[in-house]
């Protein structure tokens, strides 16, 4: 079942759980309804491609205060006069392909620019135990929306480096990172009705102004750049000693 793979799916299929409901961002289907709806809600959303990966096509809208609206994608940005006019232009790149509209989530920043989570969970061949063998916070480029290190120039640091740099540097950064690595397990714990056999996840996870955590999206078949980039290779070698174990 391909569309197993979807964001959507993944979304409606987490969401049904109680206990990790309140960690998802709202999310439906791009139309002119929910767009509506969501921008009506926040102010402030994220539209995506529903089967999109390392940040293409991204895009956020968000009110500009002055009565205009702004569409942000990459380090582009595009001024419109009204909501319908951002969803007409939206429309009109999506074309075909099916998007969702999701809740824009405030993330914390380094020196200005949002961070975001990558978390590696990983269970043995033949073991119900699942791990958290690494973590480690991107953070996007210069004037980009998207975490992803490639498309955005970003970079990776070691997550209790990078939270002592962040606008999160008055919490503190051990709690925080044990509230990720606790949604982190127990959404996976859950993935296990939809893929019984999978073996590997990486949630790319937000935490915003408040110190609350957000899973923003999760990922089957995660590359292993992120942890590649750190000097220290400790997590990577984990990653490669469970993937082979």
């Amino acid at each position: 079942m391909a569309n197993k793979r979807h964001k959507w799916m993944q979304y409606k299929f987490i969401r049904q759980f109680e206990d990790v409901r309140s960690y998802l961002p709202e999310t439906k289907w791009f139309n002119k309804d929910n767009f509506l709806e969501l921008f009506d809600k926040y102010s402030d959303v994220i539209v995506k491609p529903n089967e999109g990966r390392r940040g293409r096509g991204v895009y956020r809208i968000s009110a500009t205060g002055s009565g205009k609206y702004e569409i942000h994608k990459e380090k582009t940005k595009r001024i419109v006069a009204d909501k319908e006019a951002a969803y007409e232009y939206l429309h009109g790149k999506a074309g075909s392909r099916k998007y969702i509209v999701q809740q824009r989530i405030s993330l914390a920043t380094v020196n200005g620019c949002p961070m975001d989570v990558r978390t590696i969970v990983q269970r043995k061949t033949g073991s119900d135990v699942w791990k958290v063998t690494a973590i480690a916070i991107k953070v996007a480029g210069e004037g980009y929306i998207v975490t992803n290190i490639q498309r955005s120039a970003g970079l990776v640091l070691p997550i209790l480096k990078a939270l002592r740099k962040s606008s999160l540097k008055h919490l503190s950064g051990k709690a925080l990172r044990s509230s990720v690595k606790k949604v982190a397990l127990m959404t996976a714990e859950k993935m296990v009705q939809l893929y019984p056999d999978h073996r590997i996840y990486a949630f790319d996870m937000g935490i915003d102004d408040n110190g609350d955590v957000w899973i923003i999206e999760v990922n089957r078949f995660p590359m292993m750049t992120h942890f590649q980039a750190l000097k220290d290779k400790t997590m990577y070698n984990r990653i490669m000693r469970y993937k082979n174990s």
